[in-house]
């Protein structure tokens, strides 16, 4: 056999057994742990208007899918249509003081995306900048 040939043959071993190591080593990481995924944890979150001013006292919200209930919290008013699975909530009030509205939600996990649609002053003006405007989730503790 040949110098080249056994030199080859060497390479390809050694490049064998690192393909071979590359695979055992995805193989464990990706068989890490439990099969299982967690079950769903449910509860009740916070939602929190920030970049509110002080005139402002009203807004309206769509709550994508995840939430079971919806209710004011604080000193706040809400109405909602539930279509489906997604809310759309209108809420009055203080909108600078805590929270604004309480969520029941089948994963606390997996809080549930919330758009800000419109924000009204105490005069019923729309405000054109949305921008500035942010929901923050916390756990209801």
């Amino acid at each position: 056999m040949s110098a080249l040939r056994r030199l080859a043959l060497r390479r390809c071993a050694h490049a064998g057994t690192l393909l071979g190591l590359a695979f055992a080593l995805v193989g464990s990481l990706s068989c890490g742990g439990s099969d299982a995924a967690a079950p769903p944890t449910p509860g009740e979150l916070f939602l929190h208007l920030e970049g509110a001013e002080a005139s402002d006292e009203a807004v309206l919200l769509t709550i994508a899918p995840g939430a079971t209930a919806v209710e004011g919290s604080g000193s706040t008013e809400i109405h909602a249509r539930a279509a489906g699975n997604v809310y759309t909530v209108a809420v009055f009030g203080a909108l600078t003081a805590g929270s604004i509205v309480r969520l029941s939600v089948a994963d606390i996990g997996h809080p549930p995306a919330v758009t800000i649609r419109e924000v009204a002053t105490s005069d019923g003006a729309l405000r054109t900048q949305l921008s500035t405007y942010r929901i923050r989730v916390t756990t209801v503790r």
